[in-house]
């Protein structure tokens, strides 16, 4: 009886196999350098991940050590002299600026490092031997970490097809952060401003930047005029945000710059009962110089006025929708659609003749300032963030308040 002719299972396991390895060393022939690329981002994920599980046992620990937000973003890269970082980074947007370490200091673990938290703070000591650094670590490829202390965020761009948005691994894409152009991590991802997120900009700089911020107040006025300066960049828009306490509601008449009228962006009032009043204005493309602000209302009032200037803002839609909120209690809050790119800025008052308050993790304080008089009296202030699909703005007393507080996201040109 003759045999019948065939392959074994193992005679199948084999051949798969060895096609498979095939395949792989064919793929690596026609394109190793994506594969170099793929293992260079795989290694700054598991760097970060890390990180950020170190990061997350010193919040249990010594949640000090984390520090609060400063507007500095902590860089991987070492520097000839501390704080300086490369000049080719990214500029970054007005109020923010870089820290970069000395080559013996910068991957120390006892906050002398570029990222600044002592690690060895935790008990039985710190869980990496060394901050680690970008496999590539260079600012012209935008190959590079960052860190954005207090509610923390740590970035790094992906170089490969695979691990960036729309690739087969896609880490930039599905980190749940606001951009798709790094790969974030860490408890806030709108920390970081947008403007440095395309790392390859050459130091460019792009999208809405900060101009100026200007601030005033008055007890017992009908009237409130300061003077501000609008800078000569393109793409103009002049914000000034208005804070005050009326029972019964007194209104902004208007505001003008250089005698050239502002847009009412919107208002709140919070009701007889709490009185606190907030009012944004804004003016696309206003003259470029030192003029004056001047503010009517309908009766008097003890308001503080703050502005901020802009360029490269639409001048077409330069703003979103205005949103508000008001009550009494210890934290003004108020969330508002927006979008990666925008900045949002919010105006907020409350019920003291001092400052007393701390502005929100991620927030950039633009003017804070508070009026006396015994029946009128406010505190005022103002901040910005970078927008996201939705930002929270908010502001926490150091005793219960009655507050109101709005907010606007401002539109970047096309």
């Amino acid at each position: 009886m003759k045999r019948k002719s065939g392959f074994t299972l193992i005679e199948l396991l084999l051949v798969v196999g060895v096609l498979g390895v095939i395949l792989t060393v064919t793929v690596l022939l026609i394109n190793p350098i994506e594969f170099l690329k793929q293992s260079r981002d795989a290694t700054r994920i598991s760097d970060l991940r890390a990180t950020n599980d170190a990061l997350n046992l010193v919040q249990v620990y010594n949640p000090n050590a984390l520090g609060v937000p400063d507007n500095i973003i902590y860089v991987s890269l070492p520097s000839a002299t501390s704080p300086s970082c490369d000049p080719s980074l990214p500029t970054p947007p007005g109020g923010w600026s870089y820290n970069c370490e000395t080559q013996a200091d910068y991957r120390k673990v006892n906050s002398s490092g570029w990222i600044p938290v002592d690690f060895t703070s935790i008990p039985n000591g710190s869980p990496l031997s060394v901050l680690p650094v970008d496999p590539t670590n260079t600012p012209s490829d935008g190959l590079y970490y960052t860190f954005v202390k207090g509610s923390w965020e740590l970035n790094a761009r992906m170089e490969s097809l695979a691990y960036n948005d729309g690739g087969a691994k896609n880490a930039a894409g599905n980190d749940g952060g606001d951009t798709n152009l790094l790969y974030e991590i860490g408890t806030k991802f709108t920390n970081v401003p947008t403007i440095i997120n395309d790392r390859l900009s050459g130091g460019s700089t792009t999208g809405i930047v900060s101009d100026s911020t200007s601030t005033y107040k008055s007890n017992n006025t009908t009237n409130l005029t300061w003077l501000h300066t609008v800078g000569s960049g393109s793409n103009r828009l002049l914000l000034v945000g208005i804070s005050f306490w009326s029972n019964p509601e007194k209104l902004v008449n208007s505001v003008t710059y250089n005698g050239v009228s502002l847009v009412k962006s919107g208002s709140v009032w919070s009701g007889g009962t709490i009185g606190e009043t907030v009012n944004i204005w804004h003016l696309v493309n206003p003259p470029t110089g030192t003029f004056n602000i001047v503010a009517s209302f309908s009766g008097a009032v003890a308001p503080v006025g703050g502005a901020t200037s802009w360029s490269g803002v639409n001048q077409t839609t330069p703003l979103g929708t205005f949103a508000s909120a008001y009550n009494t209690g210890t934290l003004a809050t108020v969330n508002i659609s927006s979008a990666v790119g925008e900045i949002v800025q919010d105006t907020v008052s409350y019920s003291n003749t001092a400052t007393n308050h701390t502005v929100g993790a991620g927030q950039t304080p633009k003017w804070s300032d508070a009026t006396t008089d015994g029946g009128l009296y406010a505190a005022g202030a103002g901040s910005i963030e970078s927008g996201a699909s939705v930002t929270t703005m908010s502001w926490t007393f150091g005793a219960s308040y009655r507050w109101a507080i709005g907010a606007v996201s401002i539109k970047p040109a096309p």
